[in-house]
């Protein structure tokens, strides 16, 4: 009988690892597919919309070298139009590299951070300083997607709700795992409170990664007190035979 217990048990464990791998694999499969339309829109920006607002450009250029009775009379449009269009290539340019960021083509972390501090700094007028050492590599593309998108979720989070404009994302390795903190002194919230909300009502951001990191064999930690800021800790597997 014991014998007969112990096989059903090592069967069951033989299930559960096979399916934990299947889920993990379609995980990264998922975050990678995500990862390639993203190059995809990119270049239909780049390589289709932006030329085409450049070809308009060239064209009001033209426009301005009118005859000087013509060039009066629609000077003032061609201006406006000109201003329009800077502004859209501008626009086109920077959610190109928001949407494919050359960045994480390479392994290293510190320039990942780099990037996004620069991002939301930036944007947001938020200060990120980094504790990130210089060869902290992350082995695996749909690995370093997803701590991109998580860790610049945890940044628009202190950005939206911590009422600071300063925040600390720390990291090293342990183990063969990455352990990634991201720390503000801004004014916290109840964690318990918050995932009450998430199951009552679904979302909220902070958390929209937590069941994808888990899948990868990840967590993620929450320290927060009201008006005394929060620590987001997450760890990540990270082996190297999974490097790509």
């Amino acid at each position: 009988a014991d014998e007969g217990m112990q096989a059903l048990n090592d069967l069951l464990e033989g299930r559960v690892a096979e399916r934990t791998e299947e889920v993990r694999t379609l995980v990264s499969s998922l975050t990678l597919a995500e990862q390639q339309e993203r190059h995809r829109l990119a270049h239909v920006l780049h390589d289709h919309l932006q030329q085409l607002l450049y070809g308009v450009q060239m064209q009001m250029q033209l426009l301005r070298t009118a005859p000087e009775g013509e060039r009066t009379r629609i000077a003032g449009h061609i201006d406006h139009a000109g201003r329009m269009l800077d502004e859209a290539i501008h626009a086109t340019r920077t959610l190109t590299s928001e949407l494919a960021p050359p960045v994480l083509k390479g392994p290293t972390l510190r320039p990942i951070f780099h990037y996004l501090a620069l991002q939301v700094e930036e944007t947001h007028g938020l200060t990120v300083d980094l504790d990130v050492d210089d060869g902290l590599r992350v082995y695996g593309e749909s690995l370093r997607v997803l701590v991109f998108q998580l860790v610049r979720e945890l940044l628009f989070n202190v950005v939206k709700h911590a009422r600071t404009r300063e925040a600390k994302i720390t990291a090293h390795e342990s183990a063969e795992r990455i352990v990634i903190e991201v720390r503000d002194h801004g004014r916290g919230f109840d964690v318990e409170a918050a995932v009450e909300r998430r199951s009552a009502v679904g979302g909220f951001g902070l958390f929209n990664v937590q069941d994808r990191l888990r899948a990868l064999g990840g967590r993620m930690t929450i320290v927060s007190t009201p008006e005394a800021g929060t620590t987001v800790t997450v760890e990540v597997p990270n082996h190297p035979e999974d490097e790509g």
